[in-house]
């Protein structure tokens, strides 16, 4: 059970950039701690590749660039974009434990069967917010929504790998990448108007 590329995800960092920004579902704890007992089994102790820790566990909905620093006018500009996004809430099903190819190895993901309605009006309005606030993004690819579990495995799952987690999205938000740490920038809720969460 894999995919035969990674389109839709970021390319690789830029050797001088060391900091990220991207928009991101950042599950709660209850639904991390189920992502990682999902993977625990077909994963296993003597797995070769480096394990995502579940503390940046995310599913990225669009990203932005690579930066020396976070640049003041575009986070504030990605801020006043994600205000305007009017989506309700939903619930995200992780069914599917599948790859990609990466170099030499394979990145395992958790993700959804198909992309369900909620998480493609989602990503539909805030990239409708982004261009319009004339917000540079990466190139265009194809939307292939995933949560990335571990990086430079010598070989794809398990096709009868698969998993029963239920994420409750209500919140969607900006985040910061820097050496292994994530900080989100700016949080906003669901189904509420664009409320900002601080």
């Amino acid at each position: 059970m894999h995919e035969p590329d990674s389109a839709g995800m970021p390319p690789a960092p830029h050797p001088r950039r060391h900091l990220r920004l991207f928009f991101a579902l950042l599950p709660d704890a209850s639904t991390r701690e189920a992502m990682a007992r999902g993977v625990d089994a077909p994963l296993g102790a003597g797995m070769p590749g480096l394990r995502t820790p579940p503390a940046l566990y995310h599913l990225t909905l669009s990203y932005l660039g690579e930066f020396d620093s976070a640049p003041a006018s575009l986070v504030d500009a990605a801020c006043r974009a994600a205000a305007a996004v009017r989506v309700p809430a939903f619930d995200l099903p992780l069914s599917r434990l599948g790859s990609f190819r990466q170099g030499r190895g394979w990145l395992w993901w958790l993700g959804p069967e198909a992309t369900p309605p909620g998480l493609q009006a989602l990503w539909q309005a805030l990239d409708t917010a982004l261009l319009d606030a004339r917000i540079r993004r990466a190139p265009d690819t194809a939307f292939r929504p995933h949560v990335t579990v571990l990086r430079g495995c010598d070989r794809a799952p398990p096709a009868d790998a698969l998993v029963d987690i239920a994420w409750p999205v209500r919140e969607f938000a900006l985040v910061s990448s820097q050496t292994g740490a994530y900080r989100p920038l700016g949080r906003w809720l669901l189904g509420d108007g664009g409320r900002a969460i601080r």
